[in-house]
């Protein structure tokens, strides 16, 4: 196995990070991955991951954002578990989910 590491984009961590109310949350910036089997054409995608969670007592109220961008291959796409169904939507839409739900 080849597994190529690719590192959180720092435009969209910082784009993240002014776009939330950072006191309520304690977030996580996951690195992503290409993973590749060696003598086959064979290539796995790691996204990379965005974890919300709230500070309060409440430990339900959390959020996880798989993000998939040029560096990985792709124009910016964001997939989030929200009630339990995956969702499509824009970094404008998840700041919207977190600031309204997680914090």
């Amino acid at each position: 196995m080849l597994i190529t590491k690719k590192t959180f984009p720092k435009t969209l961590q910082d784009k993240i990070l002014s776009g939330v109310k950072k006191r309520q949350l304690d977030i996580q910036f996951l690195d992503g991955a290409f993973i590749e089997a060696e003598n086959t054409n064979i290539r796995f995608i790691e996204p990379y991951k965005v974890i919300f969670k709230s500070k309060s007592d409440d430990p339900t109220k959390y959020l996880v954002a798989l993000i998939f961008d040029k560096e990985l291959g792709g124009d910016l796409t964001i997939f989030v578990n929200e009630i339990g169904t995956i969702n499509k939507c824009s970094i404008t839409r998840l700041l919207q989910l977190v600031n309204g739900n997680i914090c």
